[in-house]
Order: C-alpha cells, then sequence, then structure tokens
C-alpha cells in the first residue's frame, strides 16, 4: 500500500497507518479470507473507518451510544433548569 501511495506522489497522505494520514480501514474478529460470512454478522465488525473516520461497527456504536446518552442527560438538565425558570423558581 506504501508503495502504491508513494508512486501517486501520495504518501504523505496516505499508504500507512498513522496519525494525521487517512485511511479505510474494517477491523473485525476473525479472519476474512478463511471466513469471508463473518461480514454478515454485525457483532464480528469492530470498527469502520472511511476516510480516517470511524463511521461504524460494535466498537462506533458503544461510543456512540454513550455520547448520545451523555448529550440526553445534559439536555435533560438543561431543559428541566430552563423550565424552572420559567416558571419562576417553580417546577
Amino acid at each position: 500500500t506504501v508503495v502504491g501511495a508513494e508512486a501517486l506522489g501520495l504518501g504523505g497522505l496516505l499508504g500507512t497507518m498513522e496519525p494525521g494520514k487517512v485511511a479505510d480501514l474494517v477491523v473485525v474478529e476473525g479472519d476474512p479470507v478463511a471466513e469471508p460470512a463473518l461480514f454478515e454478522s454485525r457483532e464480528r465488525i469492530w470498527l469502520v473507518v472511511q476516510e480516517g473516520e470511524p463511521v461504524a461497527g460494535a466498537a462506533f456504536d458503544s461510543s456512540v451510544a454513550i455520547a448520545a446518552n451523555a448529550f440526553m442527560a445534559a439536555d435533560s438538565r438543561s431543559v428541566t433548569h430552563t423550565s424552572a425558570l420559567s416558571s419562576g423558581g417553580r417546577s
């Protein structure tokens, strides 16, 4: 991969897994060459990275769920606080 990227003059952007480089990557549980059907099992696809950004997979889904729950909790506190203010402090 690095040789192809360098041949195209893109070695500084892609071709290896390094911070700051763009990557498409799929991390799976198992050997996809010996067991191609593992791509049919969402639980065995741990992470999908496109153009250097995580976009799917069990690890991504978990982190998105954690972030969403934190956001919802913060938003809920904000709504409660705003409601208390608009009712003159009476909830």
